[in-house]
């Protein structure tokens, strides 16, 4: 049997036959209230006694009885699911379900792609239309026999655009939306050891905007059977099912009823006793509550609101169109309008698209993204260390708090207090003053406004919009705060909570290192940072070395691109027998390692005075964490180490902090232990290329000089905190060291004279620098055939102005002839 689909359905019914669905109403925005689970598996050899054994322990039930078959495939349901196959063939089988859920009815396609080549376009020619032939909402399961693209496939040979290019186009064709999936990234394999092990994922789940929004929470997860090539894919409508208390959030939508202002006006004239910093606090924390309390009396629901005055208005349309009716009828639709333009500002902020300004109502385009996002986000199984899979909210929790604990635990690194007089103090004492002085309210104010209104809040859940919409109430307190802080150096812990919500970094992400941990700080917070950013940036240029291009004023980023695809290519080329070698470095959870003692001599260094290394130690130091998982808090922890990534200040204070690392290799580079690349005969050596944390450095292929590079590398790591992440670093060579000039035994020997935390274990990763090269060499091509398209622009453009020139030359001298002629008539009569 090549597929088999289970189905389940969980709704309650009464004795008469009617269903009866939980919860509060909402239509299409409203999750259905139970589940209803999909069970796909393309099982091999399902007359064998463990496949039947383990079908049944997928199923947790008896097997039930097959209710069709056709070409190798089975579909099999619960009782209770009302279910009609409309057509089937060898590769597919389409039905209707029409009780999950209850007076819905949406189509279902279970499917076994063709493994032949040539039978594929006409397979998904099919498909589509039988889609487009469906007037209502549609989802299809299975094995599809294709990739849709490169990255669902491991080993075997390269895949080409052609190999992929039906399935995304049959995707895009219709609209579909790939369900994002929890569990082993692959779903086959051909179970090969070594090099002739392939593995891909061509078991998925497909619906449309329709399906989607009908069931937001349902997501997939790719469970795993041992006597088959294929793991199982299970299709759960309602993937998230604890009922979780998520923290409070500022409804953009509540500036538009007017009484939202008497609520801010109630709560920031309460009297309070302390500092202005504790004062905002209080005010904050009430203003809270009280939304809380008027949106449950007074505001009430959008979706049911719209739905009351859409009835009203129905109802008044039925009757005698008096005047007092047509009045009624023109009020109810104006109120209708403001309520719809309600629920799309709710969505929009929900949906975190900012790309959108302004334009027509699209609620529905809003309400997808956010149900997208939050399943992309969802996290429901984490692989753990010893291979075992948590599935629990407590386990998932407990293990993100502890990894989190130990990553932001400080290992007190010893290092010498001037760090070796490496940077030399250029920080004026007028600059610092300026650095430190108490703001005026203008700049505080500008500060403000110029944030999003509507990017994700922090623990205190008031969005940049708030503080925008209510300045004139709110505006003073903040001030003042503001002000206390740059005055008395000191910072509300409250003020500093911060929310860690964990972004996959790539589909099925399964462990820590797969998650990016950002942070959700707090608007007051983000006003200081924002400010003390302003101050700085005017003094990055004279502080940080010209290698380094990310987030300092006047350095184009490009530049480094274009250098490092020069060096890649002349490295290509080349024909001398002294070679060279070039190190990609990635530190592994570079801006959360970065130890504050370190941080503090560093700016030491540089000049900036006690009361300004005060005020940053404040808002590094002062972080209290808590850990944000699936939309609710689950625990509080705090750091003493570690750079937020999300806090404006952090990519400012890390470039400072790494810049030790610059100098250490310019100080090898001066003794002569050290020799750059040089790409033309009277070019400038380059020795080191910076972005942010990732690193480009090349020396000669001798021994010193690459140990060299260690040294410096194993000083900046032990003294900063920082580690060299070996999975996303490598190491490349020119052509002739390529060809032989550093042997296998070199390479042994200069492994065992490293320190095998750090750069030379890079010296086994030969495949993966190769992959980082030709990743390299790919954008630098986009970024050179970008600029020739340009300046293809310009060329067509400048003909087109001298052809205009000419043209515009011709025709002066055409009319000059013709009132030269007309003269002479004029003359003549």
């Amino acid at each position: 049997m090549q597929g088999c689909f289970a189905l389940e359905g969980l709704y309650p019914s009464l004795n008469d036959g009617s269903v009866v669905p939980n919860g509060r109403g909402g239509g299409p925005y409203q999750a259905p209230p139970l589940t209803m689970r999909i069970l796909a598996w393309n099982c091999r050899g399902a007359s064998r006694a463990p496949t039947v054994r383990a079908i049944k322990a997928l199923s947790r039930d008896s097997c039930p009885d097959a209710k069709g078959r056709a070409g190798g495939l089975a579909l099999f349901w619960k009782k209770g699911v009302d279910l009609e196959v409309v057509s089937s063939d060898r590769f597919s089988i389409a039905a209707l379900v029409c009780s999950d859920p209850p007076n819905s009815t949406w189509l279902l396609i279970a499917v076994h792609g063709p493994t032949n080549h040539s039978q594929r376009a006409r397979f998904w020619s099919s498909m589509e239309n039988i889609i487009k032939s469906f007037l209502g909402p549609w989802m299809m399961i299975g094995d599809f026999n294709c990739i849709s693209s490169s990255k669902d496939k491991m080993g075997g040979k390269h895949v080409g655009d052609c190999s992929t290019r039906v399935l995304r186009n049959f995707m895009f064709n219709i609209g579909a939306i790939d369900l994002q999936f929890s569990g082993p990234t692959f779903t086959w394999s051909n179970r090969r050891l070594g090099l002739a092990n392939i593995k891909e994922r061509i078991d998925r789940s497909l619906c449309d905007q329709e399906w989607r929004c009908m069931f937001p929470k349902a997501g997939v997860r790719h469970l795993v059977a041992p006597c088959s090539d294929h793991n199982p894919i299970l299709l759960d409508t309602h993937l998230e099912n604890l009922k979780l208390s998520r923290p409070f959030r500022f409804e953009a939508m509540w500036t538009r009823d007017e009484s939202s202002v008497k609520v801010v006006e109630e709560a920031w004239n309460i009297l309070v006793e302390g500092s202005q910093s504790f004062k905002l606090a209080k005010k904050q924390r009430r203003v809270c509550q009280d939304f809380k309390k008027w949106n449950c009396e007074c505001f009430s629901y959008t979706r049911s609101r719209i739905k009351e005055l859409e009835a009203l208005i129905a109802d008044l349309q039925q009757k005698t169109p008096s005047q007092e009716n047509l009045e009624m009828e023109a009020a109810l639709m104006m109120e209708l309008e403001e309520w719809q333009e309600r629920d799309e500002l709710k969505w929009r902020q929900k949906s975190r698209e900012l790309w959108l300004k302004e334009g027509d109502r699209n609620s529905r385009f809003f309400h997808l993204s956010t149900i997208i996002r939050r399943r992309r986000n969802y996290i429901n199984e984490i692989k753990a260390n010893d291979g075992s899979w948590l599935n629990s909210r407590k386990d998932i929790g407990d293990y993100f708090t502890a990894k989190f604990i130990d990553l932001y635990q400080s290992q007190h690194p010893q290092f010498p207090p001037n760090l070796e007089d490496l940077i030399e103090a250029c920080i004026s004492d007028a600059e610092n003053e300026a650095l430190c002085s108490v703001l005026s309210e203008y700049e505080i104010k500008r500060a403000v406004f110029e944030m999003n209104p509507l990017k994700a809040p922090g623990p205190d859940g008031l969005p940049g919009l708030f503080y925008k919409h209510y300045w004139s109430i709110v505006g003073s307190q903040v001030i003042a705060a503001v002000q206390g802080f740059f005055r008395e150096g000191w910072l509300l812990k409250e003020f500093n909570r911060t929310f860690i919500t964990l972004i996959p970094k790539a589909q099925g992400a399964c462990n820590f290192n797969q998650f990016r941990p950002i942070s959700l700080c707090n608007v007051y917070y983000k006003i200081i940072s924002k400010i003390l950013i302003t101050r700085l940036r005017p003094l990055l240029n004279r502080l940080i070395d010209p290698a380094q291009v990310a987030f300092v004023p006047n350095r184009w980023i490009t530049e480094n691109v274009v250098a490092a695809q020069e060096i890649v290519h002349s490295f290509r080329r080349t024909q001398k027998k002294k070679g060279y070698v070039g190190l990609k470095l990635d530190f592994q959870k570079a801006y959360d390692r970065m130890e504050w003692s370190f941080l503090q001599a560093a700016l030491t260094a540089f000049g900036f005075n006690e009361q300004f290394i005060k005020l940053i130690q404040q808002c590094i130091s002062s972080v209290q964490y808590s850990l944000l998982l699936n939309g609710s808090s689950f625990s509080t922890f705090s750091p003493s180490r570690g750079l937020r990534q999300g806090d404006p200040l952090s990519p400012y204070l890390f470039i400072i902090g790494s810049e030790v690392l610059l100098r250490l290799i310019n100080r090898e580079q001066s003794l002569g232990n050290l020799s750059g690349v040089k790409v033309a005969r009277n070019a400038q050596p380059v020795s080191k290329l910076c972005y942010a944390d990732d690193v480009l450095l090349f020396c000669k292929a001798k021994f010193h000089e690459v140990n060299s590079l260690v040294r410096c590398i194993n000083t900046y790591c032990e003294w900063s905190g920082q580690k060299v992440s070996i999975e996303k670093s490598g190491f490349f060579t020119s052509k002739a060291v390529a060809a032989g000039l550093v042997t296998p035994e070199d390479e042994r020997v200069l492994a065992g004279r490293t320190d095998p935390q750090t750069i030379n274990d890079l010296m086994t990763l030969t495949d993966q620098c190769v992959a980082s090269v030709s990743n390299m060499d790919y954008v630098c091509m986009l970024e050179i055939m970008k600029f020739e398209a340009l300046r293809s622009q310009v060329t067509i453009l400048q003909r087109l102005l001298k052809k205009q020139q000419e043209e515009s030359r011709e025709n002066k001298e055409e009319n000059k002839r013709l009132e030269e002629s007309r003269g002479i008539l004029m003359l003549m009569i």
